[in-house]
């Protein structure tokens, strides 16, 4: 049936705490496009931080390279003995912490593997000649792609990772299976509430 007068009284009536956030509680606020961006915002940034603490038990504000692999590799169109070869690759690189990846660096990478459309636009435009791109190339277009700072370990990590015959470049087929398959895995190609991120929306 339609939806009617009565339904709509029904769900204002309800204890939603997202009506209650949209609207207060007496529901007679007013829901204005800068307190929607806001509410997108603020979701998307707990569901960073949600997807951080899953490897960040310790609550240290850092996780080990190889758990940002496996966190890279969670949906990754590759088989397990694949993926596992490639978190033992890094943990041999980076045997125990080292560095870590920062909550900010692993919140940048997040923006840009769910802008992997734009990220594929620009890898095509920026290796017209198939060549592929260094590390500070990688770097600047992430940057670009996610309007924040792509920490240069990151990108160091991506490279180990990514990067089998060191020659220190990673071309488009590297990539495609783990950076640029990310936002369709995780269900981000589907029809839903929109978010900016950067330099695209998803």
């Amino acid at each position: 049936g339609s939806y009617t007068d009565l339904d709509q009284a029904e769900v204002l009536n309800s204890s939603s705490g997202l009506l209650n956030y949209l609207f207060g509680k007496d529901r007679t606020g007013t829901l204005t496009k800068e307190k929607f961006r806001k509410l997108q915002h603020e979701l998307l940034e707990e569901i960073i931080e949600l997807e951080f603490r899953e490897y960040d038990k310790a609550n240290s504000g850092r996780i080990s390279e190889a758990d940002f692999v496996r966190f890279l590799l969670k949906n990754g169109k590759i088989t397990p003995k694949k993926k596992a070869q490639l978190i033992k690759k890094i943990e041999n690189i980076w045997p125990s912490k080292g560095r870590g990846i920062s909550l900010p660096s692993f919140k940048s990478f997040f923006h840009v593997l769910a802008g992997s459309v734009e990220l594929e636009r620009a890898l095509f435009f920026l290796d017209v000649e198939g060549i592929g791109v260094d590390r500070e190339e990688f770097r600047k277009i992430s940057s670009w792609v996610s309007n924040l700072n792509t920490s240069d370990h990151v990108v160091n990590v991506i490279f180990a990772l990514l990067d089998d015959d060191e020659d220190g470049r990673i071309y488009r087929d590297d990539i495609a299976q783990v950076l640029l398959d990310w936002r369709h895995a995780r269900g981000l190609d589907k029809a839903g509430m929109h978010v900016s991120l950067g330099q695209i929306r998803v």
